[in-house]
Parts: structure tokens; sequence; C-alpha cells
């Protein structure tokens, strides 16, 4: 009997596996940054713009404009969620480019250069 009993949970467990799904993973990332204002780590908060485009310099923007706002900074360490979509990794290069912008101030500043967005596993 206990030989029939472990044929059977055997079989299951083989059956069980293949009916299995992975859950996806999802296209969302984290971008951990510093950020100095002349020389120097800052603290606040601050609004963050994050385009991608296919080249380090000028080259053609591949992405949708994500905005983070009123994102902690903390002794210049800051991190934002990105998620640019499925429709702009498709094998070729990738380049971050960050705005950022204190929340009391109008305009955006670049920081540069660009950042190549390379895989991770």
């Amino acid at each position: 009997m206990k030989t029939n009993n472990s044929l059977v949970l055997a079989s299951l467990l083989i059956f069980s596996s293949e009916f299995v799904q992975a859950a996806s993973l999802g296209t969302a990332f984290t971008y951990q940054g510093r950020l100095n204002d002349n020389g120097s780590p800052v603290n606040g908060l601050y609004d963050f713009r994050c385009q991608l485009y296919d080249a380090v310099e000028l080259g053609a923007l591949v992405s949708a404009t994500v905005t983070n706002a009123a994102v902690p900074v903390s002794n210049g360490l800051f991190v934002v969620n990105l998620d640019f979509g499925p429709a702009v990794f498709s094998g070729q290069e990738r380049w971050l480019l960050i705005t950022v912008r204190s929340n009391n101030a109008l305009n955006f500043n670049a920081l540069l250069p660009r950042q190549r967005v390379a895989p991770a596993p």
C-alpha cells in the first residue's frame, strides 16, 4: 500500500508542476542616485522627471516622461521608481535622462551625462 501511495503522490507532483505558471516580473525598476548642489549633498523634497533616449547625447526620445514628485532626498541619496512600459526595452541600448528641481523651483535642471540603463540579474 505504501508503494502505491508513493507512486500516486509522485505522479500528482509531476503532473501538477506542468500547470504551475510563474508570475510576470513587470517592467518597473528602481533607480538610486546621489544629488549634490555645488559639491554638497542636498536634503529635502525634490521632483524628478525621467526619460529614456537611444543615445548618450542627442538621439531620439524613446519613452514617455515619468515624473516622481516630492521625492525625499537625505544626505544626497534618493530612490525613484520608474516604469517606462515593455515597448522601450527591445534589446537596444537605452540612456536615462534625469531632470530635477526642488519643490520651490520653477525649472528642472538636467543631471548630465545621461546614465546607461544596463540589464542586471
